[in-house]
């Protein structure tokens, strides 16, 4: 949060403080400063200290900080007497430029009055421009009773490598923390290139190690899809290969069924034999039951027993009827439509009937059935269509897996452009090239172990089609160029999707789309005898355009298809030799014709690689090399953000207003306004001996929105300078901007002399970066991720080793160097980041946001390495939401509003230009009785003589009141204090000045929140590989 929003919060509490009982944890001293009536300090499970916040103040507290903005003409030994004869034992904390910081006891306040009033009368004899004080603070208490935690030997061995002070800007210039990190030659050329090939292939691999199980699974996809088309193939053919045997025709082979029989007198002898021919079926004699005929005895046990169970048990019946007049017996066989051969079965017995009673039992007849076999042309028939089904599904599982497979590849990548570790290697010197090119080696190059696994499947089950003759070489050319068609244009598709998840659903939905719709279609349209033939040519070459997935799955039905039509066919071309015409005769176009009008012949060939959809597989295989050279193309075309140029241009979809056009400069503050007359007054050549980092009316607009509005500023060498805002002020769009992540609109920014616009290249190799959300690989760990940024920046390859043990033991990772950065917790992961940014000794160093997360003693530690870095003459450009981080760090500051500084200058400076009177805090003792001195009485008496003073908080004997009269100087303040100690049980006291995140609160009530990370105009641009002015 930053500190408007965090005051938002506390105001929250407050309120509903009464009635209730709060327990809160934060690591932001100052916010357990402002809710904690009492605050436990804790370390290693055991509590360290606890009271109130004045009291631990008190306990541990070094005294106050009096910090004076000198002129040049200032002579230090002479103002640090001066003070010497009101405060004996005070102590000079540090000298940093103008700024002056003094350590006054706690137990010398009586004389501050006095020494303040001296001060302030003798400002132009002493040559400073102004002053204040600030107390102890609770960070203070939290480092130093971490000092004295004895059951901590590596808190000891902290606190010693850190300054006790407030500030951490006072350090040994003559010690050069990075001097590890210097005294080689950057490597270039090629060697470089070969480094940043090895450093990313190196990551790829670890990476995939971390995750091995699943790098097995994805590389059994293909192998596992090709399988279940084997156990699928061999099902179907299991049942459709079998020659049908001979089926003799009679009832039993329908089970227990019921035989509803009809007849009269004369044909008793009739029904007599056919009773004895139906075995274990039981006989309904209709006629004995004479109160029902035949038609209801149906309908009735259709209602009682339901249609399905009557057609299982009412197979055959008969009917005999005896004419008179011819004297003549019609019998008539009944039989159920729904069973198979059930007509068959009745007609049989009662032809069987006739004949035994006509002739005699010697005498019988057999009824069944044989399919005709298939040989000769309707063998050949029956084989063509099996080669193509047995095709088609080859093809299509073959597809499938690989299909799955290639879709894996864009997770990684997303990832990598999510989190910005993308952008941090281009700033480490990888051009598009260089990242493009290693990504779809180590991509192609992981395709060898499913192919292995593949033709495993092959040689286990048998499957001669892909290693007759030179098919298994096909097969790895038709895999070759898949690899050349799929990847670049899944890395086309990957700038479509923001999260790695979304990423590979979408990939793999399109990808398996354009293997199961196209090949089904092609399939349905396309076979033999079908009608819409040229519907399924004309798909299938849109297809073949389109999909490389389709036209993978096409190869291997083609494979598949040609070697059983040449297994088939081979034996039938002596004939066609001799000029017998076959279905085979494909060599010998006038021979090759249909006994059935329908029928075609063989499409085979002994040349795979022809230009024929239906007799060979070159058409696709130029396809797919030139699907992968337009997905080349189109990668370059979306890093470079040409298409998102046209559509502007198309469009004519300018934003609003002139993004070149003046500010409007009437209402900056005066310091704003000198900055930027010192910066446009001076040559660049000239500003760029003194400035290392130069932004010059610098100004970003999404849309209608200006994110930086002309921001003209000058960072000279061994400065730390602070960037301070709410969020959507601006702050990291100025990174983004120094860093090449986004593009500038207007105005020039320049680092050592090199423009971002026209040297990116050379300015990123200037700068190191710590972003505001880590940009780490999770599986590598924080030696693994300095060693490939060591090789990206151009580090010799046995300084490596030496640079990187250093970096991690000077921000202190060394117990976790080889753990993998997923499991590091918030404040090691921004260790890191500093790391990274620390890589090759850059001069000018851009943090933003480095101690989000931190702890305290890790947030002093990192200040503690920054304050060195700074004084061995690198440029530090900052951005924070901890005022006292500011405070601490920053030799000057800016504070930004709507994209634009409304305030620049050191902080002291800032707190005596703008501050609004001082915070006091009071103890009170205890009356003479016992019981605590009331409150009232001294708040009353100190209103009673500065009026303009406000009750911030009342309660357990402590009063927190706010002095708002800028009239007021704290030598006032000091000697009402000291007056009224005694009168009115006063205990202890403690007086602020102005804070920095007051300053800064009453600057930002002005601006409404806004979301920075709005998407900008140029949609496409994400890595920064380009100079170019790409959006508008």
């Amino acid at each position: 949060m930053d500190p408007s929003t965090r005051r938002h919060t506390w105001d929250v509490l407050q309120r509903n403080r009464p009635g209730r009982t709060m327990l809160l944890s934060t690591h932001y001293m100052d916010e357990a400063d402002a809710l904690g009536d009492r605050i436990a300090i804790m370390a290693e499970g055991h509590t360290q200290c606890c009271g109130t916040p004045l009291f631990l103040k008190k306990l541990y507290g070094t005294g106050y900080h009096l910090v004076i903005i000198k002129e040049n003409t200032c002579n230090i030994e002479t103002l640090t007497r001066f003070i010497k004869e009101f405060v004996p034992f005070t102590q000079i904390e540090s000298i940093i430029n103008m700024e002056i910081t003094y350590l006054l006891p706690e137990s010398d306040t009586s004389t501050f009055p006095l020494l303040f009033r001296e001060l302030n009368a003798s400002k132009k004899l002493l040559h400073i421009i102004s002053f204040g004080t600030s107390a102890t603070t609770m960070e203070e208490v939290f480092l130093k009773s971490e000092e004295d935690n004895k059951h901590s030997i590596e808190s000891t061995s902290v606190t010693r490598s850190i300054s006790k002070t407030t500030s951490f800007k006072s350090v040994d210039e003559d010690v050069n923390l990075l001097e590890f990190n210097s005294g080689f030659q950057l490597i270039k050329g090629l060697s470089l290139k070969m480094n940043q090939l090895t450093a990313l292939i190196a990551k790829r691999y670890i990476v995939s190690k971390k995750h091995w199980l699943t790098t097995l699974v994805s590389y059994c996809l293909p192998s596992s899809m090709f399988l279940l088309y084997i156990l699928f193939d061999y099902s179907i053919i299991s049942v459709n290969r079998k020659d049908d045997p001979l089926l003799m025709f009679n009832l039993s082979m329908y089970g227990d069924t019921s035989v509803p029989i009809v007849y009269d007198n004369a044909s008793r002898k009739l029904i007599q034999v056919y009773k004895s021919m139906l075995g274990n079926a039981k006989v309904i004699d209709l006629t004995e039951l004479k109160d029902i005929t035949l038609d209801n005895f149906l309908l009735k046990n259709v209602y009682d027993i339901g249609p399905v169970n009557f057609e299982k048990e009412f197979v055959v019946g008969v009917n005999f009827s005896y004419d008179a007049t011819l004297r003549t017996i019609t019998p008539v066989a009944l039989f159920n439509g729904q069973p198979y051969h059930s007509l068959f079965v009745s007609v049989d017995l009662v032809i069987k009937t006739m004949v035994h009673v006509l002739l005699d039992k010697t005498y019988n007849i057999t009824v069944g059935i044989l399919p005709i076999p298939f040989k000769g042309e309707s063998e050949l028939e029956y084989a063509m269509f099996e080669s193509f089904r047995s095709g088609f599904f080859a093809g299509m599982f073959a597809g499938i897996g690989m299909a799955m497979y290639s879709a894996c590849v864009v997770h990684f990548i997303l990832r990598e452009r999510e989190s910005g570790v993308k952008h941090m290697q281009a700033i480490f010197g990888v051009s598009m090239f260089m990242y493009w090119f290693p990504t779809f080696l180590w991509d192609a190059l992981s395709f060898i172990i499913p192919t292995i696994f593949l033709f495993i499947i092959f040689f286990l089950f048998d499957q001669q089609a892909f290693f007759y003759g030179i098919n298994w070489i096909l097969v790895i050319i038709v895999i070759c160029a898949f690899i050349w068609a799929i990847l670049p244009i899944i890395y086309a598709l990957q700038f479509c999707f923001e999260a790695p998840s979304s990423g590979l659903a979408g990939v793999l939905i399109l990808n398996l789309l354009s293997v199961l719709f196209s090949d089904v279609i092609v399939f349905e349209f396309g076979k033999p005898r079908s009608d819409n033939n040229h519907i399924g040519k004309a798909l299938k070459f849109v297809f073949t355009v389109f999909f490389p997935c389709f036209n993978l799955s096409q190869c291997f039905s083609f494979i598949l298809k040609n070697f059983k039509a040449e297994m088939e066919c081979e034996p039938y071309q002596e004939d066609c030799m001799l000029g017998i015409p076959s279905l085979c005769c494909i060599k010998h176009p006038d021979l090759c014709y249909s006994l059935n009008p329908d029928g075609k012949c063989f499409p085979w060939t002994e040349t795979p690689l022809a230009f024929d959809h239906d007799r060979g597989i070159g058409i696709y295989l130029v396809f797919m090399i030139v699907q992968g050279f337009l997905g080349c193309i189109a990668v370059f075309v979306i890093e470079c953000g040409f298409i998102t140029k046209i559509y502007f241009m198309m469009c004519k979809k300018h934003p609003k207003g002139n993004p070149t056009e003046s500010p409007d400069l009437a209402d900056e503050e005066d310091d704003v306004v000198a900055e930027r007359n010192l910066i446009l007054s001076s040559p660049i050549e000239k500003l760029s001996q003194q400035f290392p980092v130069i932004l010059v009316e610098v100004h970003k607009r999404y849309a209608d929105f200006n994110a930086v509005d002309h921001i003209t500023v000058g960072v000279p060498e061994k400065e730390c300078f602070g960037l301070l805002g709410q969020s959507g002020a601006g702050k990291t769009t100025i990174f983004r901007m120094l860093t090449g992540e986004t593009a500038v609109t207007g105005g020039d920014a320049y680092v050592k002399g090199f423009d971002v616009r026209t040297d990116l290249r050379t300015v990123q190799s200037l700068l190191g970066y710590c972003p505001q959300f880590d940009a780490h690989i999770e599986e590598l760990s924080a030696r693994d991720t300095l060693i490939m940024y060591a090789r990206l920046r151009g580090i010799p390859e046995k300084n490596i080793h030496t640079v990187v043990e250093n970096l991690i033991d000077v921000v202190l990772l060394k117990p976790h160097a080889d753990n993998m950065c997923g499991t590091y917790s918030g404040g090691n992961k921004r260790k890191l980041s500093l790391a990274m940014a620390l890589v090759g000794d850059p001069p000018c160093i851009l943090l933003d946001e480095p101690s989000t997360g931190m702890d305290p003693k890790a947030r002093r530690q990192m200040w503690n390495i920054l304050s060195k870095i700074r004084a061995c003459g690198r440029t530090i450009i900052f951005s924070s939401h901890s005022m006292e981080e500011c405070d601490a760090l920053c030799t000057r500051l800016a504070i930004m509003l709507r994209g634009r500084f409304t305030c620049i200058g050191s902080p002291q400076h800032l707190k005596s230009k703008f501050g609004q009177g001082y915070t006091l805090i009071i103890k009170m003792g205890h009356l003479p009785e016992g019981p605590q001195a009331p409150t009232d009485p001294v708040v009353e008496y100190i209103q009673s003589l500065v009026p303009d003073t406000t009750v911030f908080d009342d309660h357990q004997g402590y009063v927190h009141l706010q002095i708002n009269d800028t009239s007021i100087e704290v030598a006032d303040v000091f000697s009402l204090m000291e007056q009224c100690k005694d009168s009115y049980f006063v205990q202890d006291y403690s007086v602020h000045e102005t804070t920095l995140e007051q300053i800064f609160l009453t600057f930002t009530k002005l601006q409404k929140l806004d979301d920075e990370e709005r998407i900008e105009s140029c949609l496409f641009l994400r890595a920064g590989f380009f100079n170019e002015n790409l959006c508008y």
